[in-house]
């Protein structure tokens, strides 16, 4: 039983430890994902775990330790029922842990800017021959994003999933600059190869990259132990903090959702935020959850105040706000068409400054630009320069 819950969710140890019971602060309903088949349903509270501890009502006793069945994600709901390695377990189910940005559709977290299957909102899809670009369909890719990938307009240059060609994706944490990936790993961890890891609980990372503790030692603290130090719970290999880590609060195995933090055991949304389809939204202005959760405002709508409005005259909606795409340089011409910088929105295009052209996104002079000479994408060669307009 145990392979097999590492192997649905590996970035958890095999110890699934217990301690205080933490959880996600929330009024709203969480879509439940596909929990692995195999496994007890059941459980039983009776029982008293390795660490001498005796399980309490709410806990499982589920391969010899007390577990939460609400938020373990090796036993979410009953023993061995493990979720997959991208969602989160949240009130005894298994939920998608969408990053910022994104949303839950069906099994599945979608970024509903650009994608056609699911394009402004859940279900809305694009015809086979429509681009999503800011929630909208559209006929044609924009200048500012002018390489097609399936359904989806993106620069390469950019694209975190499409980086430097389609279906080249850098990956949790990684951005891409001039079509080529990097990491950029938050506080709390650091990059060996090319992971972000934990140096104070990575039994593999352990205070350092590539500093491996023994087979029967923890990680805590950036050291290799032979026990875990008092204040610290046995998660795996790892000795953990359980009232403020992030994968493991109030309990090993028990991780929070995107934008969540862990206090004292508990994982919590930002402020005037709320858990919504598995992941922390605001829901004063989030047209897919206005006002509560699954509240969808119409595509035409925008979300204020908690309230689907419509725009008014010939204002659209474009990412919660009601904007005209006549003249926004954010915005020129449809959602997301962003202008180059010096550049305006005049009648729905972008002009350029006097005597510059617009060269993907950004405006230069064709006469002297050595990577537009003469033409957009002319490309003066190595020990030639570009004199009005080409290369000498």
């Amino acid at each position: 039983m145990i392979s097999g819950c590492r192997k649905a969710n590996p970035e958890f140890g095999t110890g699934v430890g217990g301690g205080t019971t933490g959880a996600s602060a929330s009024d709203g309903s969480a879509s439940g994902g596909s929990q692995q088949d195999g496994g007890s349903a059941g459980g039983t509270a009776e029982g008293t775990d390795t660490t001498g501890k005796v399980c309490t009502v709410d806990e499982l006793f589920c391969d010899e330790m007390c577990t939460n069945p609400q938020l373990n994600v090796m036993h979410c709901d009953g023993c061995g029922n493990a979720c997959l390695s991208a969602q989160a377990c949240f009130e005894g189910a298994c939920v998608f842990d969408c990053q910022p940005g994104e949303v839950a559709c069906g099994t599945q977290c979608v970024d509903t800017s650009v994608s056609a299957s699911h394009c402004g909102q859940c279900g809305v899809a694009c015809n086979t021959a429509q681009f999503c670009v800011g929630g909208q369909c559209l006929d044609e890719c924009p200048v500012q994003q002018p390489d097609a990938c399936d359904q989806t307009c993106v620069d390469l240059d950019t694209a975190a999933d499409h980086c430097g060609g389609c279906n080249v994706a850098c990956g949790r944490y990684g951005v891409c600059a001039a079509g080529q990936c990097s990491l950029d790993c938050p506080d709390s961890s650091a990059e060996c190869g090319n992971a972000c890891v934990d140096h104070e609980i990575d039994p593999d990372n352990c205070g350092r990259c590539r500093n491996a503790c023994a087979p029967a030692d923890f990680c805590g603290g950036g050291e290799c132990l032979d026990a875990c130090l008092p204040g610290t719970t046995m998660c795996g290999a790892s000795c953990v903090d359980t009232t403020s880590s992030l994968m493991h609060c109030g309990g090993c195995a028990q991780p929070c959702l995107a934008m969540q933090a862990c206090t004292n055991g508990q994982c919590e949304c930002p402020p005037n935020m709320t858990v919504c389809g598995g992941a922390c939204t605001d829901t004063s202005v989030d047209a897919v959850h206005c006002g509560a959760c699954n509240n969808p405002c119409a595509p035409s709508e925008l979300c204020s105040d908690g309230v689907c409005e419509a725009c008014l005259g010939t204002l659209v909606q474009c990412q919660g706000a009601c904007v005209d795409t006549n003249t926004e340089r954010a915005h020129c011409g449809a959602c997301s068409q962003k202008c180059p910088q010096m550049a305006e929105c005049v009648d729905a295009e972008c002009e350029c400054p006097l005597g510059e052209e617009q060269c993907g996104n950004k405006c230069v002079d064709l006469l002297v630009t050595q990577q537009h000479c003469g033409e957009c994408g002319e490309v003066c060669t190595m020990g030639t320069s570009c004199v009005q307009g080409e290369c000498e």
